[in-house]
């Protein structure tokens, strides 16, 4: 049996594994900003490059406790006369340190708040994608933890800071927050137990040049100048996030 203890395992060849240009796109820069919101808000944080090295867009926004990670993804040409975006929200119970109560164990389908907030994902970035690209486009929004702030607008701006990072032609950034209005002011991105006693909540996302392409909510009976001054006030936060996102995507 000594022979066996003189045998070799033989060289096998490594294997080989073929990225395409601009699937490193998004490897080659770290980036983190951080955007101020105002006095009552904590400061927005945008960073990519750090994780999904080999989608074609990554960014994660963190406000607070809050992450939400959105990646951007090219498919085949299609040839269809619209553009196949297709954008998947998930929320995750292991985001909050838990797991799913159901027989399986597991994750199910999408509720319907996923389904309501990755059409909301889906009219704010459509609006400036270039005129005739009809490329397949995949963004898919997880959310990586939870606390008491909003993530269905972080899932917003890092969607359109991953497709700022990306090779797709976008003309444009938008930046996206939800405002309130309680005390006599206006709230930005105002947490769960402050939305509650609000007289507005409304979802705006705009360009850099002040330009709503989206906006959702209700308001509870709120004058007309209430309703406007939140507006006016939403888009020049969106204005400052879109901004921040074209400087570090090269797109201003």
């Amino acid at each position: 049996m000594s022979y066996l203890l003189k045998l070799t395992p033989p060289k096998l060849p490594r294997p080989s594994f073929l990225l395409s240009s601009h699937s490193l796109l998004s490897t080659t820069r770290n980036i983190v900003i951080s955007i101020p919101l105002g006095p009552y808000c904590p400061p927005l944080e945008l960073s990519s490059g750090q994780l999904a090295r080999l989608a074609d867009g990554c960014a994660v926004a963190k406000l607070g406790n809050t992450a939400v990670m959105s990646t951007v993804c090219r498919g085949k040409v299609s040839t269809s006369s619209f553009l196949p975006l297709t954008v998947d929200y998930r929320q995750k119970a292991a985001a909050a340190g838990r797991i799913p109560t159901n027989f399986l164990r597991r994750e199910l389908g999408p509720s319907e708040r996923e389904i309501l907030t990755s059409r909301m994902i889906d009219r704010s970035v459509r609006p400036l994608a270039a005129k005739g690209f009809v490329q397949e486009v995949g963004i898919s929004c997880n959310l990586l933890a939870v606390g008491v702030e909003d993530p269905e607008v972080l899932a917003i701006n890092a969607a359109s800071m991953a497709l700022a990072m990306s090779s797709l032609p976008w003309q444009g950034a938008v930046g996206a927050v939800r405002v309130g209005w309680a005390g006599g002011r206006v709230l930005i991105n105002p947490a769960r137990r402050e939305l509650g006693g609000s007289e507005v909540n409304l979802v705006l996302v705009g360009t850099s040049e002040g330009k709503c392409t989206m906006m959702e909510g209700e308001a509870k009976c709120a004058k007309d100048t209430k309703f406007l001054e939140c507006v006016r006030v939403g888009l020049e936060y969106c204005a400052e996030i879109a901004g921040q996102i074209d400087m570090v995507g090269g797109r201003e």
